[in-house]
């Protein structure tokens, strides 16, 4: 499994929910988690803090650790927990002045198990955003059996209406962007 947290002025964007998300996909993949929260929190921290980057992304993985071929985790096998600090992704400044170019895909939506599970499995999601460039768009965007909007490749959607009022899909069947979650809540607030 893994998550990525952002690396904003010297300052790991909300890391703790990224964790929660992070835990909850070990979970759900049945991965013993071993270093401990506090110990995965000061790992991230401290290779945050040796890269010298002020700006970019914080990508860490776990895994079941070496093993077999086999395709469950090797008897004993002690879990690896990586760490690396990166330049982050661009997107292009069009993107806030007019907006992305989206297309729904046509592969399938995953199912919600593995949607909602940050894994390393992104086959469904490389695809859609291979289908998306070559049709001449930036992204593209899963669409479920009811035809209702799922998620981008690699992002959260959500859409504002002419009344202003913000319209996302339930979290139940995608992945929850911390983000997406954390304005969500702020909004309750208001």
């Amino acid at each position: 499994i893994f998550d990525t947290a952002g690396l904003i002025d010297g300052r790991i964007y909300d890391l703790e929910a990224h964790l929660d998300r992070f835990l909850m996909s070990a979970e759900r993949s049945k991965l013993r988690v071993s270093p401990s929260r506090a110990e995965m929190r000061d790992i991230i921290v401290k290779t945050t803090s040796a890269s010298g980057k002020r700006d970019g992304s914080i990508r860490y993985w776990l895994s079941s650790g070496p093993g077999s071929l086999e395709l469950t985790p090797a008897a004993g096998a002690e879990p690896g927990f990586f760490v690396m600090v990166f330049a982050g992704l661009v997107y292009p400044d069009r993107w806030l002045t007019q907006g992305a170019r989206v297309m729904t895909t046509t592969y399938p939506i995953k199912a919600p198990i593995y949607a909602m599970t940050k894994a390393t499995n992104y086959l469904p999601n490389v695809l859609m955003q291979m289908e998306a460039k070559e049709a001449g768009f930036d992204t593209g965007v899963f669409i479920d059996a009811d035809e209702h909007v799922g998620e981008g490749s690699n992002m959260n959607v959500a859409f504002v209406t002419n009344d202003a009022v913000l319209v996302h899909p339930t979290f139940d069947h995608i992945l929850a962007g911390c983000t997406s979650v954390r304005l969500l809540e702020l909004a309750k607030g208001l």
